[in-house]
């Protein structure tokens, strides 16, 4: 009985995102290339600091390469106003933000968020200690002596290099605030818990009119003897939440982006390929009823060495084999180019192309390159005369490229039931400047130094991954 596993489609995801959707005052996740909330529930969302809110002269890839992003030196800031966007009772504010010429362990400011409120004030920020970052809460009227509240986390520079997207949500009500990152709560250090718990229950004041909040550092509150003019920081995904969200919706919504692990190294990603007993019509069309026994992964991580740093395309892949055969077909919404190498064996890798990669360490590399006219490349051990025997039918349209093909197992003998071997997937853009996308990436220069792991199954277990991260 065919087993297939779902890794995105749960209701208690649906149900999370549901919950904090009603919730949510403020977005904005500058995809529309302007620098205005994409949603304000009650408030303003222009951005109130730049005459000109057009991203088209500043544009920098978001979150998985997708989308937009804004970076932001020191001396900038991105202002909005807070009545009606910003709930000072409870809440949450999550953001994803990536330096790009710094790192954690200089002794300075990175502003994140802040406020710029008569009454309180809410920042996160990265301290002048050394990889030392903070949620902070100041409240002028809070009785007794202390009026400053914070929690913390430390994030070692080899956590944190130029480019890589972290995600924070600080959470607070009357009486606790919290902070998480990569969706993870923060651990107890010595010098503070992970959660902080306010001496008396708080009534933090609403903001009045001519409050607002910012990303970066506004320049009423901190100039160059605090933070680095030249220090740049990306950010993308500002929320703001009207109450705290669980510790399972931040989870949640982490999860659907993933681009980084926290506190720990990446594993390489691990597909099964499903032995099957059926076979499907290679005539170009990638049927439901042919492909549903197959496992499907996306081919969107976009590659190091892309020049193009956004993915052009949305691409599946296929696989399942009956012991015979391995059929591999693919799908890409890009439209390509019109081929230039119109027959096999030629340098397929000069047009618009997917590449396959099977290898075992000093044993065997076969190596599969398709473009969009069903024209193949194939080698084994970089010998280009060694034929595979495939049949491959491609399609091309309006709806992008698309190929279904039958590779014969008995021209790789070593490929058996049971077997894991290293394996790569991988689609280019080629026509303009290079855009690679894989369903894995090491950051090496070459397809064939970026493989995952790739375990030709015993049954017909199949994986359907709907969306790109790290499988464990």
């Amino acid at each position: 009985m065919k087993k297939n596993i779902l890794c995105l489609i749960l209701s208690g995801l649906t149900l999370c995102c549901f919950a904090a959707g009603k919730s949510l005052l403020f977005e904005a996740n500058f995809d529309n290339l302007s620098l205005n909330a994409n949603h304000f529930s009650a408030g303003d969302g222009k951005c109130l600091s730049f005459a000109n809110p057009d991203l088209q002269l500043r544009m920098y890839p978001g979150l998985n390469n997708k989308g937009n992003s804004v970076v932001l030196d020191g001396t900038e800031f991105c202002e909005y106003a807070a009545p009606g966007n910003f709930d000072a009772s409870q809440g949450t504010i999550a953001i994803w933000v990536a330096p790009i010429n710094w790192k954690p362990s200089e002794k300075t400011y990175q502003l994140f968020f802040d406020t710029c409120f008569k009454k309180t004030r809410f920042i996160v920020y990265k301290n002048n200690f050394s990889n030392c970052f903070y949620f902070l809460i100041q409240y002028r009227e809070a009785k007794g002596t202390k009026k400053s509240f914070a929690v913390s986390s430390f994030i070692p520079d080899v956590e944190w290099p130029a480019g890589k997207w972290h995600k924070f949500d600080a959470t607070w009500d009357s009486s606790c605030m919290k902070l998480y990152v990569d969706g993870i709560q923060v651990k107890d250090h010595a010098w503070h818990k992970a959660t902080f718990v306010f001496p008396e229950t708080m009534n933090f004041p609403q903001p009045e009119a001519g409050d607002t909040f910012c990303i970066g550092a506004h320049k009423k509150l901190w100039n160059s003897s605090h933070v680095k003019p030249s220090g740049k920081t990306a950010f993308d995904g500002l929320r703001i939440y009207n109450r705290p969200l669980s510790a399972d919706e931040i989870r949640e919504n982490y999860n659907q982006s993933v681009p980084s692990t926290f506190g720990s190294n990446r594993e390489p990603n691990l597909l099964t390929v499903p032995l099957i007993d059926t076979m499907p019509n290679l005539d170009g069309n990638i049927e439901p009823a042919e492909w549903s026994d197959a496992t499907v992964v996306p081919v969107n991580e976009i590659m190091e060495n892309s020049n193009i740093k956004q993915a052009l395309a949305d691409v599946k892949a296929y696989l399942k084999y009956n012991g015979k055969t391995l059929y591999l077909a693919m799908h890409s919404d890009y439209k390509p180019r019109k081929p230039a190498i119109l027959e096999d064996d030629g340098r397929v890798w000069r047009d618009d192309c997917f590449e396959l990669h099977l290898r075992q360490k000093d044993k065997f590399h076969y190596h599969f390159i398709f473009n969009a006219i069903g024209k193949i490349y194939d080698a084994k051990d970089n010998v280009v005369g060694w034929n595979a025997g495939a049949r491959v039918v491609a399609r091309q349209g309006d709806f992008g490229w698309c190929f279904e093909a039958a590779l014969p197992l008995e021209q790789m003998p070593e490929i058996k039931p049971g077997e894991t071997i290293e394996g790569g997937l991988f689609h280019a853009v080629v026509a303009t400047s290079t855009c690679y996308q894989g369903w894995y990436d090491r950051g090496k220069p070459m397809f064939a130094d970026n493989l995952a792991k790739i375990r030709f199954g015993t049954d017909d277990t199949a994986f359907n991954l709907e969306y790109p991260g790290d499988m464990k």
